[in-house]
């Protein structure tokens, strides 16, 4: 099997490094060839940009992967890229080894998860503040209803006659009902 292993780390004396020499012994100790493609060493120049192509299918507006495209099939991609993707279409594996610097895209999204977190916790305080005041309206609401039906007669009380009924009240409105009153 043909390896390829990328690597991009400025200091040749790295954790990096050791990782890519330890990788390329012992995928050659299992009888694979290994090629080491070292963009520092190489000085390969990682940033995109216009000057990457020599004839531009586009002069006036660019469009990176169209222009890479069109260099591809003019042949005029640059040589040091042009190198790169030749040792890519001979690979059968692909090994990118490179650091994270004080792991900064990870401090990025710490530091995004933190303020994400510190906002859920504020939402969550003033959720929290507000399902309090509606348990108190809601607690105050029921002791009104409490005190409220203990002024109320019971249906006992009622029945002995101390306070009128209301199914009589209700049969008094559908008598006058019954009389025509009203009705057409």
């Amino acid at each position: 099997m043909n390896v390829l292993i990328v690597h991009a780390h400025p200091e040749p004396q790295s954790f990096c490094t050791a990782m890519v020499h330890r990788m390329q012994s012992r995928f050659e100790a299992q009888g694979h060839t290994v090629t080491v493609s070292d963009l520092y060493a190489k000085q390969f120049n990682p940033v995109a940009s216009a000057t990457d192509f020599a004839e531009r299918s586009n002069p006036d507006y660019l469009v990176y992967a169209l222009e890479q495209r069109h260099a591809q099939k003019t042949n005029t991609l640059p040589a040091d890229i042009a190198a790169e993707l030749e040792l890519l279409k001979q690979c059968d594996l692909l090994v990118l080894n490179f650091p994270m610097f004080e792991m900064s895209p990870m401090k990025n999204a710490v530091a995004n998860t933190e303020a994400c977190l510190a906002n859920i916790e504020r939402h969550n305080e003033i959720t929290n503040a507000f399902i309090t005041v509606m348990a108190d309206q809601a607690l105050e609401r029921a002791a009104a209803i409490d005190a409220a039906a203990a002024k109320a007669p019971r249906s006992s009380e009622r029945r002995a006659g101390l306070m009128p009924s209301l199914e009589m009240s209700s049969t008094r409105s559908l008598d006058k009902k019954d009389s025509g009153a009203g009705c057409s």
